[in-house]
């Protein structure tokens, strides 16, 4: 692989301190590669359930699953791992979180959604940054706050961009790995299904990183380590004060 993937993930996690490993994310165009990867195939599963088991269980989670193994409509619509059905397309699936129909159409075309242009890939991929059997193209980290500014304030180093990100509520996972794919960076709040089928805790944010941008994000890493190193230091330039009887007299001190 042309990075060295352990060194990024170790990287990763020093810098920010994560409770649980970065994801590497692959997204396959033939099913058949995957008989050439060291990977534990898994069914019936879905995209968030994938990243839960890559960031905790290590070389258990070095997972991977084919396009009809994907049991969530919106995830494997998003990254193009089926063709968006009409019922997704047309807002019926969004009803339950819109006042109308408008507006879950609306919502619908606001989320980056690969499959409304057909089915590009038959396979997943993904596990521990460190043990990715394929190159990725996608970094996937959940996050305090404090540990998204510690990124993103690497991810800005080089350049002084601002990091833009839309939310909706939906399908944050996928939508930030298909944003990925397409080369931008991702901060999001994660949706109920990454909730309920990834076990996200109400502390976590969701950050996802395309793998091009690693070089970016280490030299930002060692650039921003003096000014913004995690965990930030409190500021103590200032004087102890406490309610009258709890301070010393100036004769007791004496």
């Amino acid at each position: 692989m042309s990075a060295d993937w352990k060194y990024i993930h170790d990287r990763i996690r020093r810098a920010t301190n994560l409770a649980t490993s970065p994801v590497g994310v692959r997204l396959i165009k033939d099913a058949s590669e995957l008989d050439r990867l060291e990977t534990k195939r898994v069914g019936s599963t879905a995209l968030c359930k994938m990243a839960l088991t890559a960031r905790y269980y290590r070389e258990d989670g070095v997972i991977s699953s084919t396009a009809s193994d994907q049991r969530c409509v919106w995830g494997a619509s998003n990254v193009g791992l089926m063709a968006s059905p009409e019922r997704l397309i047309n807002g019926s699936l969004y009803i339950p979180f819109t006042r109308d129909t408008e507006a879950a159409a609306n919502l619908h075309h606001s989320i980056e959604m690969m499959g409304d242009e057909g089915k590009r890939y038959d396979a997943v991929l993904m596990a521990p940054l460190d043990l990715m059997p394929a190159e990725p193209q996608a970094i996937v980290v959940y996050v305090t706050s404090g540990q998204a500014l510690r990124l993103i304030l690497a991810l800005v180093y080089a350049n002084g961009r601002a990091i833009e990100t839309a939310m909706t509520g939906q399908c944050s996972l996928c939508t930030s790995i298909a944003k990925a794919i397409d080369g931008k960076v991702s901060l999001d709040v994660p949706c109920i299904g990454d909730r309920s089928y990834g076990l996200v805790t109400d502390d976590e944010l969701l950050m996802v990183i395309p793998a091009k941008m690693t070089q970016q994000l280490m030299e930002g890493l060692d650039g921003t380590k003096t000014a913004g190193s995690h965990p930030y230091r409190p500021n103590v330039q200032w004087m102890v004060s406490m309610p009258g009887p709890y301070m010393p007299y100036p004769h007791e001190t004496r």
